[in-house]
């Protein structure tokens, strides 16, 4: 007997005759018989009620109702042909259940387990208005992408002697060490293997390092002591820092002057595979320009997924969300270690405080992800649109093909590929009959 519950829950009658119960009983019995140690009996032949009496009749009796909830739950739940997340969990009081318990008597118990929702998505998919930002592209980017390669490219060359620390035409090579700052502004403890060590090179340019840092170096000379006071951003890597006042102590050991090379055609066949400049040039803007196209992509299936969700009826198991969330945060700490981080480091955020800041920010998202999910697989099913088989095989070999023998969980990445295969169909068709007005993207937005 099945019964629909809150929170895309399921609740299931589970019925034991007679002769389960005994079973589970005698095991249980037999179990504790090998093990007691009770004087003037032998193991695995004291009598039942001697048993029943050293132990308590409460707590052979609860063994038995474990036993026969481990047993039974599995086979009940494959029998009710429902695709099910997590683990299942007693519906009711234990001590009422376990004291309702009479071996050789029929026994029934409620369980209520998380299962996969089915979305409610109202009409008006097929009929979306929607705005979306457009991302800006002209020929300023261009030259932006040009600068930057000739900063990648300058040459260094050792300044005079009494040149001093200037933004975007100096580099310094200095001796640094951070500190906590104290209210009163003073050096507090040492920052904990962060930010310190010998002869680091320091490029004077804004938006490289921690906001502050090189501006707080500007007019240092070769031999100065300069502390520079900071504030860690609060999306540092190390949650323990975000939001922290620190104090760099830095000793300016040399400068260098940075010479930036002439945009010409002996630069554009040193820095590419291309001959001229006029070659380079294309090849940037086309570049930007198909990146452009793709932001657009993505600002307007933004525009009609947020449109859909207005439509969308679901309630997200909380099983689900949970299981999502810790993917996340494991992903997290997977991208740490493969950008430098060192595994003492890594293991040092790995604890529940860190888990709950990092999850508090993103249920959300993972909510919003989830619901997305259930719209597109409602609405691939009534349009008669699911990927085939074949589809999802052939879009399997890809990403193993990308994966380059890498070890992959093949259920996670099946469900993967066929949830983005879905997705790529439905919104191909809300957006083929949706009304879409591209608007300016804000400044807040493209800074």
């Amino acid at each position: 007997e099945k019964s629909a519950l809150p929170g895309s829950q399921l609740g299931v009658l589970i019925e034991v005759d007679a002769d389960g119960t005994k079973q589970a009983m005698d095991k249980v019995m037999a179990e504790i018989s090998k093990k007691a140690n009770i004087p003037g009996f032998r193991k695995g032949k004291v009598p039942r009620q001697v048993l029943l009496t050293h132990f308590g009749a409460k707590n052979v009796h609860g063994s038995a109702c474990e036993e026969l909830f481990n047993a039974s739950v599995g086979k009940a739940l494959k029998d009710s042909d429902v695709r099910y997340i997590g683990q299942a969990e007693l519906d009711g009081d234990v001590d009422a259940l376990i004291a309702s318990f009479k071996p050789s008597e029929p026994f029934r118990f409620k369980i209520r387990i998380d299962v996969w929702p089915q979305a409610v998505v109202k009409d008006g998919y097929r009929a979306l208005e929607v705005s979306a930002e457009e991302e800006p592209f002209d020929e300023a980017l261009v030259d932006q992408a040009l600068e930057e390669l000739r900063k990648k490219n300058a040459l260094k060359m050792p300044a005079g002697e009494d040149a001093v620390a200037a933004m975007d035409s100096t580099a310094l090579v200095v001796t640094m060490s951070g500190f906590f700052r104290n209210d009163d502004g003073s050096r507090g403890e040492p920052l904990p293997e962060i930010a310190e060590g010998n002869s680091i090179e320091i490029k004077m340019e804004s938006g490289v390092y921690m906001a502050g840092l090189v501006e707080g170096l500007v007019g240092a000379k070769v031999g100065d002591s300069v502390e520079v006071p900071v504030t860690f951003p609060e999306n540092a890597p190390r949650a323990e820092l975000r939001g922290v006042k620190a104090l760099f102590s830095v000793d300016v050991e040399a400068i260098s002057d940075v010479v930036l090379p002439d945009l010409d055609d002996e630069f554009a066949a040193n820095v590419s595979d291309e001959q001229t400049m006029a070659a380079l040039r294309d090849n940037i803007r086309t570049r930007l320009s198909e990146e452009a196209t793709k932001l657009n992509e993505a600002s307007v299936n933004k525009a009609l997924e947020t449109a859909l969700l207005e439509l969308t009826e679901v309630e997200v198991p909380a099983t689900l969300v949970e299981e999502r969330t810790k993917l996340k945060f494991a992903n997290m700490m997977t991208d740490f270690k493969q950008q430098g981080m060192d595994d003492a480091q890594v293991k040092a955020m790995i604890n529940p405080e860190n888990y709950e800041k990092y999850a508090k920010n993103a249920r959300p998202n993972v909510i919003r992800a989830l619901k997305l999910s259930f719209a597109h697989a409602r609405i691939a099913e009534v349009e008669g649109m699911a990927p085939t088989a074949q589809e999802i095989e052939d879009q399997i070999t890809l990403v193993r093909a990308e994966l380059k023998g890498e070890e992959v969980d093949e259920e996670k990445l099946r469900e993967s590929v066929e949830a983005e295969l879905t997705r790529e169909k439905v919104l191909e068709l809300i957006r083929s009959s949706a009304k879409i007005t591209m608007v300016p993207k804000s400044v807040d937005a493209a800074s």
